[in-house]
């Protein structure tokens, strides 16, 4: 079996090597390490991989982020919601740049790849599950309960057994209250262009 590093990987994949990672952490790629703890990846798995992800036009034009805007990821498995909060969202006119996903493979991608400010995230996703998600980004550092919205239909309890630090996370319930999202988004935005609060006379 011939086996390539995890920047090889990267290039051949057209991905950034965090990705190959978030990636190979979730169990979408499988590695093996070295006895020095280096990562090896089969080019044939990578290889396999690089036509999927160009058979489901996964490598969107998103490189190019603009610095000033809020970075919003969505991932949401359902096409209708998922065109409801491409739809609603953009009608804020708010500085935002939004990126949709609808399954956490190509979630987990996007994450890597743009670096998003908040996710809105669904838990039951097809081929790499929210919680999945959630815990391979906070692994990696690329993730802050304070970064992070769960929309779902699951109950507390379901939710507390795979995430343990429940209490930390913003979780909405569906029907989506985007109300309260936009809120949120806002005050992110506030943060992130550092506006300065009025002095009380």
């Amino acid at each position: 079996m011939e086996l390539c590093t995890t920047k090889q990987a990267a290039d051949k994949l057209g991905v950034t090597s965090r990705t190959v990672l978030l990636w190979s952490d979730s169990g979408l790629l499988k590695s093996w390490k070295t006895p020095g703890g280096h990562r090896r990846f089969s080019i044939d798995e990578v290889e396999k991989l690089a036509s999927t992800l160009e058979e489901e036009n996964n490598v969107p034009e998103f490189m190019q982020s603009h610095k000033n805007k809020l970075k919003v990821l969505v991932v949401e498995d359902d096409a209708y919601l998922l065109n409801l909060y491409n739809l609603t969202i953009n009608s804020w006119d708010l500085p935002i740049e939004l990126f949709l996903s609808q399954d956490g493979y190509d979630g987990l991608y996007k994450a890597g790849n743009c670096r998003p400010d908040l996710i809105i995230l669904d838990l039951n996703l097809p081929k790499v599950d929210g919680f999945q998600i959630v815990a391979t980004l906070i692994k990696n550092d690329l993730l802050s309960f304070d970064d992070l919205i769960i929309v779902t239909g699951l109950t507390e309890e379901k939710i507390s057994h795979n995430l343990p630090n429940i209490k930390d996370i913003r979780i909405l319930k569906k029907p989506i209250d985007f109300g309260l999202v936009r809120e949120i988004v806002e005050e992110k935005i506030n943060k992130k262009v550092q506006i300065p609060q009025q002095k009380e006379e």
